[in-house]
């Protein structure tokens, strides 16, 4: 995990909101300040199919995916808050690939 930002809530139970990348995905983690100072993420124990709780532990995260979608769904968050009601549906295009010179 590699930390990008914190957004402290200055609320009483000192929560905080962690911008992390992780193999190159960026993820909104819930997290608190500890009395050290230091921010620690809130780990959860995910349910199965069986509604049973896994063995490990993970962080309470949110993945947004690369940077670049990332921010488009950060604005989209933004802009949902502030009343603007439509979505960027920007999608990547793919690259035209010319069939008639393929081998096959």
């Amino acid at each position: 995990m590699a930390e990008i930002t914190t957004i402290p809530l200055n609320d009483k139970f000192k929560n905080v909101i962690l911008l992390d990348e992780y193999n190159e995905q960026i993820s909104v983690v819930s997290a608190r300040e500890g009395k050290d100072g230091k921010t620690c993420p809130q780990w959860v124990f995910p349910q199965d199919k069986d509604r049973q709780p896994r063995d490990k532990a993970i962080p309470l995260k949110v993945t947004l995916g690369d940077r670049v979608t990332a921010a488009r769904h950060l604005r989209f968050l933004a802009d949902a808050l502030e009343g603007k009601d439509k979505m960027p549906h920007e999608t990547p295009q793919q690259p035209e690939v010319d069939d008639e010179d393929l081998p096959f």
